[in-house]
């Protein structure tokens, strides 16, 4: 959850096509299948990003995009394919049909309104996307999961552990952890870290979805990370650490309350060399969708670990070493 990197696209085309004389029957729907665009429209508000039905309509698209294929699926079809987002908040694309390249993109627009988030996640969907680019929703073929007995303390983390006086917390500070978070990676590498998506997890976390994890050292925030509790799984968004290992002792002390939150898995979303160092291992797409189901039958929030933090409002989650 850690080394995400924008999603950039370039190339730019044209497209100017009569939908209506491109439709086998009425019956049909039409999708686009396409990246980052722009649609210039007189008659149609394309303010978002719809699947529209067939319907009489002449539109000039200007798409700036790696690639961009325009055709029709049967129902039945397996293909791979990336879906636009209707208005409905419950929407909900085929992972199993998520694009190969750019690997696990599964739908593009929509909206990040707490109902379409809480949905999404759930079902195994996270959004990446850089602006201005439309929102990107993924579901890679190979998730990054870490179950939290499987969290690997090395010796370095051990000798960090003891030799400073770390104090960790949980929701004590989430819109700063979210900020540094968006900062360091504006700083690094551009961030995906919008304030359109800081203003819709800090709104998850006032309806208790999203949490943060926070480190101190000499009352300073000096790392944590973010991320939405649902059932049994927390998904984790981004970490950040100012000084080294603050982000591991934030990984550590969820993992080690997951028996008192009822965690039984932590999804670490894309692989990195850093979180497959504390544990994390590739988990298939449908063993994925599975555990999805098994954990989160319902999509009702975490309340145990929204408890561990009122109980701790002090500050006082204390590391063991």
């Amino acid at each position: 959850m850690s080394l995400k990197k924008p999603f950039l696209l370039n190339n730019a085309c044209t497209l100017e096509q009569d939908i209506n004389n491109n439709c086998a029957s009425k019956s049909q729907e039409k999708r686009f299948f396409l990246l980052n665009s722009s649609i210039d429209e007189k008659d149609y508000n394309f303010k978002f990003f719809f699947s529209i039905p067939l319907q009489k309509a002449f539109v000039k698209i200007n798409i700036f995009c790696k690639a961009m294929v325009y055709k029709f699926m049967s129902p039945i079809s397996l293909e791979p394919e990336l879906v636009l987002l209707s208005e409905s908040p419950f929407d909900t694309p085929d992972a199993n049909r998520a694009l190969e390249d750019p690997e696990g993109l599964c739908a593009i627009g929509g909206d990040l309104s707490s109902e379409r988030l809480i949905h999404l996640y759930q079902h195994g969907f996270f959004p990446w996307y850089s602006d201005p680019d439309p929102i990107l929703w993924w579901h890679p073929a190979q998730r990054c999961t870490l179950i939290p007995g499987d969290f690997h303390t090395s010796r370095s983390l051990n000798k960090a552990l003891k030799k400073q006086a770390w104090l960790v917390t949980c929701n004590q500070a989430f819109e700063q952890v979210i900020c540094h978070c968006a900062q360091l990676r504006e700083q690094k590498e551009g961030t995906w870290i919008s304030s359109d998506i800081q203003n819709a997890y800090t709104k998850l976390h006032s309806l208790g979805y999203a949490h943060s994890i926070e480190v101190w050292l000499d009352q300073q925030l000096v790392g944590g990370f973010y991320g939405v509790a649902m059932g049994d799984v927390f998904f984790g968004e981004s970490m950040f650490s100012l000084v080294p290992n603050a982000s591991k002792i934030a990984l550590k002390t969820l993992c080690e309350l997951a028996n008192q939150s009822n965690i039984k898995l932590i999804d670490c979303q894309v692989e990195s060399e850093h979180m497959l160092s504390l544990g994390a291992k590739l988990m298939p797409r449908t063993k994925f969708i599975g555990e999805l189901a098994a954990h989160i039958p319902t999509s009702n929030k975490n309340t145990r670990l929204a408890d561990i933090a009122k109980k701790n409002d002090d500050l006082m989650i204390l590391v063991s070493n």
